[in-house]
């Protein structure tokens, strides 16, 4: 009762639910922040899902607040409704993790950490949740995330599946997912073209330099090619692109560079440069050169709220805590999963209920590359590739395909 949230600074409409925000005790000394929104359905039957925001070492702030939490934030730090909220049948669980993410720490100031870690943190910290919320610990549980989540969540996942905890583990979702390296780098390219955003002349002179076959450009490994005269190519398109005040998580989004803090990485950055430096594996020069990049987007009102004295209060932020960022790029983050394919396929043949879902134009973590996993994953196909329908409107939403245990969709027109 203790992290009840009784009220909130700037919010002027009533709350049809009750919601909380605290700290999870998890492995060494680490103690990350949780905001917990109880389901406007039914919370005691409803169930728990639990979401990861990736990075890594951005904050499940940005989604609570601007994606797909009940209270949004207004660029005059105001609080407005979600209609489309998912906690509307569900209780929604969002964690800050690692720890040094958004308001989670560590009492030792240790900021060092690796995937396997992070599973391990994460876990620790689910089972304190349900120490504090033990009458939700017979619901039926989900784990999501996007992005980075791509690793956090199948790895924290297998942990609840080895473990047996929480007993009532239903299946797992990733959006836009950070679920294999070689797939997504080599996609990316040809997402990139097939865009619009590579002109043909230097899409076939890379298809020749890096591409045994032209013809079947599906199995061109772009990024594993150790020709310089390849690399200098994909260096090439990358510099285009990025010299470009382009979206990179819709690029059909505006870019917004007003009012930025130019003294941090914006998430933006943080992904243009995990994405060149563990995709496409190009040397520390050019990735240096990323630094300076056009920022798209900007967080400046959510920031500024969060760390307000008053709503730092209002949600028991501790002292201990750092000012509130998007994103943390010091921490000392390695990457040890190239691949989730692995994991994945143990997830699904375990029974658990499987979802890989991706904005259509998104292109940090790009839906070919993700559906190229999805199909390499090799379960039977049930239902073939094709549109999902928006009720109201009669409209495509995207596409799906149906595997034995796990389906794969499209949203369409959607960014991350």
């Amino acid at each position: 009762s203790s992290d009840e949230v009784t009220f909130m600074p700037d919010l002027h409409f009533r709350l049809h639910f009750r919601h909380y925000s605290g700290y999870l005790e998890s492995t060494n000394k680490s103690q990350l922040h949780y905001w917990f929104f109880e389901s406007q359905g039914n919370p005691s039957t409803d169930p728990v899902v639990l979401w990861l925001t990736g990075g890594p070492g951005c904050s499940s702030l940005l989604a609570a607040m601007t994606e797909q939490g009940p209270i949004r934030i207004e660029d005059d730090e105001t609080l407005a409704p979600n209609p489309s909220a998912w906690n509307l049948k569900t209780n929604f669980l969002y964690l800050e993790s690692p720890a040094g993410v958004g308001f989670s720490y560590n009492a030792n100031g240790q900021y060092k950490t690796d995937d396997k870690q992070t599973a391990e943190l994460n876990f620790e910290a689910l089972k304190s949740f349900f120490q504090k919320f033990p009458q939700y610990a017979k619901n039926d549980f989900y784990i999501t995330g996007e992005s980075y989540g791509g690793v956090y969540v199948p790895t924290l996942a297998e942990k609840c599946l080895d473990r047996k905890f929480p007993a009532p583990f239903k299946g797992f979702a990733v959006g836009n997912g950070y679920l294999d390296q070689k797939l997504l780098g080599n996609s990316w390219l040809q997402f990139v073209y097939y865009h619009g955003l590579v002109d043909t002349p230097l899409w076939e002179k890379l298809v020749e330099e890096c591409c045994h076959d032209g013809t079947k450009l599906r199995k061109c490994d772009f990024v594993g090619s150790e020709k310089k005269s390849c690399q200098k190519l994909i260096e090439k398109i990358h510099n285009n692109f990025n010299s470009a005040p382009i979206n990179v998580y819709n690029i059909y989004a505006v870019c917004n560079q007003s009012s930025i803090r130019r003294d941090e990485l914006t998430p933006e950055q943080v992904a243009r440069r995990f994405l060149v430096t563990n995709l496409l594996q190009l040397d520390a020069d050019y990735v240096n050169q990323l630094k300076d990049s056009p920022p798209c987007l900007n967080y400046d009102s959510l920031q500024d709220y969060l760390n307000r004295k008053d709503v730092r209060h209002a949600l028991h932020i501790r002292p201990q805590s750092l000012s509130w960022t998007p994103c943390n790029p010091n921490i000392d983050y390695t990457n040890q999963y190239k691949s989730l394919a692995k994991v994945v396929r143990k997830l699904v043949s375990s029974g658990l209920k499987g979802l890989i879902y991706n904005g259509d134009v998104d292109t940090a973590c790009n839906y070919l590359g993700d559906e190229w996993f999805a199909e390499e994953l090799g379960f039977k196909t049930i239902r073939e590739f094709e549109p999902w329908l928006v009720n109201a409107t009669g409209q495509v939403g995207g596409f799906v395909k149906i595997f034995d245990g796990f389906a794969y969709t499209t949203i369409r027109g959607s960014g991350t």
